[in-house]
């Protein structure tokens, strides 16, 4: 007997595996998502901060709790690790930056912006992503 193996490549989606990161599923308003990210924080790992960025989506507006706890540990990443933060920023999806960039000119805190539009202009990424997020950043001055 002749035994027959397909082998198919598939263009994986956003919230599927590659052979670089962890697999993740994209759970919009994942408050365990947050929670995991926020025990995690000093070691945080790429696969992470994209899976956090990924779970905060306008869906999500009128959870309070998420809609809060999404902004409270989006500004403690954008400050503890800003490049990590910039990267996984440039992997979101064009049409959902957006609201990303809504809720980072939308603090729920007082934070100085300044300190982030420094560490943001002088972080690794594209130009195109960091000018966008200190665009961003401006408008929450």
């Amino acid at each position: 007997m002749i035994s027959l193996l397909i082998i198919c490549a598939c263009q994986l989606p956003f919230d599927s595996v590659d052979s670089n990161r962890e697999e993740f599923s994209c759970i919009p308003c994942n408050i365990k998502t947050i929670s995991d990210v926020t025990k995690n924080m000093e070691k945080i790992k790429d696969s992470q901060v994209e899976k956090f960025l990924c779970t905060i989506k306008k869906e999500c507006e009128l959870n309070i709790e998420f809609s809060q706890y999404s902004n409270e540990v989006l500004f403690d990443i954008l400050d503890k690790h800003t490049n990590k933060f910039v990267i996984a920023f440039s992997k979101v999806p064009v049409p959902e930056r957006e609201y990303l960039l809504f809720v980072i000119s939308n603090p729920l805190l007082d934070y100085n912006i300044e300190d982030f539009q420094l560490k943001v202009k002088n972080s690794e990424g594209s130009t195109e992503i960091k000018s966008l997020i200190l665009k961003a950043l401006k408008d929450a001055d």
